[in-house]
């Protein structure tokens, strides 16, 4: 039984870390994705399910800084350093690394999905026909030297408390700490992945192979339980 325990000990792990790898190669070229870890520890109690081995999964965020890449859009903004866009959506305001943005006809800046960015205090009227906006590094924005205002950029703490299942977004739990972000915006380019599809993929073929002999292990004991029986 122990054997059977550890085996399927195993195969609960190795699947759980398999689906955060397929998630990361899935978001390789997905702007400001941060790629996920996912890690397990538990203890061994001779039943076959995970509840009942102790298995107790973790995952993490590595929120390391994703490489820059030139687009040449105004409207394209990165972050270098630490800090989150602020979103205002149907279900308050979330956080986004991808500053991949676009301008409505009543000249609102908006993510893809049409969510307005969140600006600190009160922003002036951008002329959606007017020159090109400017961004500078501290997120104040200027049309025609005219001053507009200047986008939130928000930072936490305790950034492992963000959830991001909210369509792709960050969400913060009520209680975390939202500080000014420090981070320096950069226009014209987006923040890429910091997936490393290389890696993500030697992790793949590493995870299987594993997978695969936790299951081969199974199977032998399996075996060895019907051989036992027909002896008997």
């Amino acid at each position: 039984m122990n054997g059977l325990s550890h085996a399927s000990t195993a195969m609960l792990a190795h699947e759980k870390r398999l689906e955060s790898i397929t998630a990361n190669l899935a978001n390789a070229n997905t702007a400001g994705f941060k790629r996920r870890l996912a890690a397990s520890h538990g203890t061994f109690m001779g039943k076959m399910d995970a509840a009942h081995i102790g298995l107790q999964m973790t995952e993490a965020n590595d929120f390391s800084q994703g490489a820059l890449q030139n687009t040449g859009n105004a409207l394209d903004l990165a972050i270098q350093g630490d800090g989150f866009f602020a979103i205002e959506s149907p279900d308050g305001e979330v956080y986004t690394r991808d500053g991949s943005f676009h301008m409505t006809g009543a000249g609102v800046v908006v993510t893809s999905e049409g969510y307005p960015l969140v600006w600190e205090g009160v922003q002036a009227n951008i002329q959606p026909t007017g020159e090109s906006i400017v961004v500078d590094k501290t997120g104040a924005v200027t049309q025609a030297n005219r001053q507009l205002g200047r986008l939130r950029l928000v930072e936490f703490a305790d950034e492992e408390k963000l959830d991001n299942t909210k369509d792709g977004y960050w969400m913060a739990p009520p209680e975390s700490k939202r500080e000014a972000g420090t981070g320096l915006i950069v226009q014209g380019a987006v923040e890429g992945s910091n997936v490393n599809a290389v890696s993500e993929l030697v992790a793949l073929i590493s995870v299987q192979r594993k997978f695969e002999q936790a299951s081969q292990i199974i199977t032998q004991i399996d075996q060895s339980y019907k051989r036992l029986n027909r002896g008997n």
